[in-house]
This record gives C-alpha cells, sequence and structure tokens, in this order.
C-alpha cells in the first residue's frame, strides 16, 4: 500500500513538474494548500526523488515572474523560506552502494536547487531577510564542500551585501551568529582540493569584497581572527591577490582583524601565576 502510494505521489510531482515547465502555477498554489504540500514533501519525504522534484517545482514557481501578494502571503503561511533553508542546513547523507565504491551524496542536487529557490525568492520579497537565519544559512552554502554551492551562495550574499537596503540585515545576522559565518567564509577561501585554481581564486576574490562590506561586525571580526584569518590575510597580501583594487582591501581587512582580542579561553601571560 505505502509503495502504491509512493508510485501516485511519484506522478503526482512528474505532472505538476511539466506543468511548472509550461505554465504559471503560482496562483492556483496560492489558492489551495498546494504549497504547504510541496514544501513539507520536500522536507520530510523519506524519498529523494520526490523531495527533489517537490523543490524543483517551488523553484519554478518562485523563478516565474511577478508574484501577487497572495502568493507571497501563501508562501509565507507555507513556511516556504524556512523550508528551504531547512534542506540546505541538512547534513550531507553520504552512502556507499557497494564496498570499494565511492560515497555519494543523494541529497546534494536537491540542496543545489533549495538554494536557487532561496536566491530567487530572497530577491523578491526582501522581508524574508528580517529572520536572521536566513542570510546565516546563505554565508553557510557559501562554505560548502561542493563547489557550486560555495560560488552560488557566496554570489548571493555578496549581493546581498552591496546592497544598501539588505546590508544591515546581513551585518546583524553575522553578528548574531558571527560562531557560524566565520568558518564558513574561511572554508570558502579555503576551498576544497577538487577546485580549479581560477574557481577558487574568484571565489576568494568574492570572499575578500564580502568581508570588506561585514567591517561593521565587530563578532564576525573575532571569530575570523580566532579561526586564522589573519595568516589566512597575510598570505594573500603576499600573492597576486594584493594586485589592483584588492590590496587596499586586504590591508584594511588586515588592519581589522589585527584589532581582535585573545580568544575568551585564552588566559593572558601572567594571570595564572598572579591568580596562584
Amino acid at each position: 500500500m505505502q509503495e502504491n502510494g509512493t508510485e501516485k505521489a511519484r506522478i503526482a510531482i512528474k505532472l505538476l513538474e511539466k506543468k511548472a515547465s509550461q505554465e504559471s502555477l503560482s496562483s492556483g498554489l496560492a489558492e489551495g494548500r498546494g504549497l504547504h504540500v510541496l514544501v513539507q514533501t520536500m522536507v520530510l519525504h523519506p524519498e529523494p526523488s520526490l523531495r527533489q522534484g517537490a523543490c524543483s517545482i517551488l523553484s519554478a514557481v518562485l523563478h516565474e515572474g511577478e508574484h501577487s501578494k497572495e502568493f507571497l502571503f501563501a508562501a509565507q503561511s507555507a513556511r516556504l523560506s524556512q523550508g528551504l533553508q531547512r534542506v540546505l542546513h541538512e547534513e550531507d547523507r553520504k552512502t556507499k552502494p557497494n564496498e570499494g565504491e565511492q560515497a555519494i551524496d543523494p541529497d546534494l542536487p536537491l540542496r543545489r536547487i533549495a538554494l536557487s529557490a532561496l536566491a530567487c525568492y530572497v530577491r523578491k520579497s526582501r522581508e524574508v531577510l528580517d529572520d536572521p537565519v536566513t542570510a546565516s544559512t546563505i554565508i553557510s552554502a557559501a562554505g560548502s564542500s561542493d563547489l557550486i554551492l560555495r560560488r552560488e551562495g557566496l554570489r548571493l550574499a555578496l549581493s546581498l551585501a552591496k546592497d544598501q537596503e539588505t546590508l544591515p540585515k546581513i551585518v546583524s545576522a553575522v553578528d548574531t551568529n558571527a560562531d557560524k559565518a566565520a568558518p564558513a567564509l574561511l572554508r570558502a577561501w579555503d576551498g576544497d582540493a577538487s577546485g580549479d585554481d581560477k574557481s577558487d581564486h574568484t571565489v576568494r576574490e568574492n570572499v575578500v569584497q564580502l568581508m570588506r562590506l561585514l567591517l561593521p561586525s565587530k563578532a564576525l571580526r573575532d571569530h575570523l581572527a580566532w579561526n586564522g584569518a589573519i595568516d589566512a590575510i597575510k598570505n594573500a597580501k603576499e600573492s597576486e591577490l594584493s594586485s589592483g583594487p584588492l590590496g587596499p582591501m586586504l590591508d584594511e581587512i588586515h588592519s581589522w582583524l589585527s584589532l581582535a582580542p585573545s580568544p575568551p579561553d585564552e588566559t593572558p601571560e601572567g594571570t595564572a601565576e598572579e591568580d596562584a
């Protein structure tokens, strides 16, 4: 019975995917509980193909033209933003089908689609950023080990930080979640071993620009410094990144990081002896 239900759901998702590619679905989904069902399927269903299919439909709908107030209200009611964020925050679930085969991550395509959908949603409804977790989720995606998520997350974070309307919300979010945002930015900086030099070079340029825009956040500064950013920026100043407009930015970021206090778990010299 359960297998029959799953097959019916699979067929329904396929039909909706096809329909979404041919016509607008936003008004129809806004009128009923279609958005709720799709969000719940994307977040909760155990079948990866159904989760991905539901997310693909949501992404296609979000990428349509202008949306009505009714649709945006329905999306908020269905907790669409929170659903996309939950997908992006999931741990990589890697499995080895057979001994000796390379590990795979069945949910990686889902997270890529979810980030694209969230990016579109944020651009159409800036109120989504009122929840600081949204910006934190985007920056976390920038620290992904997956090159596509890393590029797109960083590109989205940078575009939002360049916008004077949304910059304060990004700064507030990294202030609140600096302990997670700083490691994510440094993971983006480091990249992964499989990334080509040109890609990582572009990623680092974007990280420099993003850090420069986030200078108002002292909490981010401190956590970056405590996680090794000073050495990373110092090395960058001695590389080809320092040429052109990035040079002054690297100098400014290095000076900013140098103002960070010692980590809270470090005892200043002499304190332990004096206490004794």
